[in-house]
C-alpha cells in the first residue's frame, strides 16, 4: 500500500482553515496547526483569540490541533518553523486526548537566544480596559482589545512566567470548562424558577 502526503496552506478566516482542507483533499487533516500568530496568547488571551479557537475546533471535531503564536517583534519565523515541526513530528509518536490542543507560545528572538521549552499550565493575563474601535472591511464596527498588560505576579509553572525568562511554552489546554468541584457545591444552592 503507498501512502501519501498531502500538504495545505489556507489564508481564510482561521477556524474555516480545517474544514476547507477537508473538502479539498476529500478526506479531515491529521493535524491542525493554527497560526503562527503575531502575538501572545499567553494565560486567560486564549479566551478571545482567534488562533485558539481554531485549535478548539479542529479538537471539537476529533482532529488533533496545535495553536502557536509568536510573542513580540522580532518576529523570527525561523525559530517558530523549527518548534513547529518539532511538536508535528512528537504527534507521529504520542497521542493527545481527545479533547486537548497544545498552545505553544514563543518569545521574541532568534531561535539560539531560547533558553528551551516548558510545559506550563495557563497563568494570568490581564490588561487595563483599552478597546479601539475598528472597521472591517464591510464596514461594520468591531472593537479590537488593544490595552496595556497588567502586571500580575504568576506561579513559576506558567506560561506567562516561562515566557517572561526567555522559555517556549507548551500547555496542553483542555475544552472542558466545567468546574467539577463547584458542581456539587452548586447542587446544595436553593435555585427557584
Amino acid at each position: 500500500m503507498e501512502s501519501k502526503a498531502t500538504r495545505l496552506t489556507v489564508r481564510l478566516p482561521i477556524a474555516s482553515n480545517w474544514r476547507l482542507a477537508h473538502c479539498v483533499t476529500k478526506h479531515p487533516p491529521d493535524l491542525v496547526v493554527s497560526g503562527v500568530n503575531h502575538g501572545a496568547n499567553l494565560g486567560m488571551d486564549i479566551v478571545y483569540s482567534g488562533t485558539a479557537s481554531a485549535a478548539s475546533e479542529a479538537v471539537m471535531h476529533g482532529i488533533p490541533a496545535i495553536a502557536m503564536s509568536l510573542i513580540d517583534e522580532p518576529f523570527d519565523f525561523t525559530a517558530s518553523v523549527h518548534i513547529g515541526l518539532g511538536l508535528i513530528d512528537l504527534f507521529n509518536y504520542h497521542k493527545l486526548p481527545h479533547d486537548v490542543y497544545l498552545n505553544v507560545n514563543i518569545p521574541p528572538g532568534s531561535r539560539e537566544s531560547l533558553k528551551g521549552i516548558r510545559v506550563t499550565k495557563t497563568g494570568i493575563r490581564k490588561y487595563r480596559n483599552a478597546y479601539e474601535k475598528r472597521v472591517d472591511p464591510l464596514g461594520r464596527t468591531y472593537y479590537w482589545q488593544a490595552g496595556q498588560v497588567v502586571q500580575i505576579e504568576n506561579e513559576p509553572d506558567t506560561d506567562v512566567y516561562q515566557v517572561e525568562r526567555g522559555y517556549v511554552s507548551v500547555t496542553p489546554v483542555h475544552l472542558h470548562f466545567t468546574n467539577s468541584e463547584m458542581v456539587d457545591t452548586l447542587k446544595s444552592w436553593p435555585f427557584q424558577l
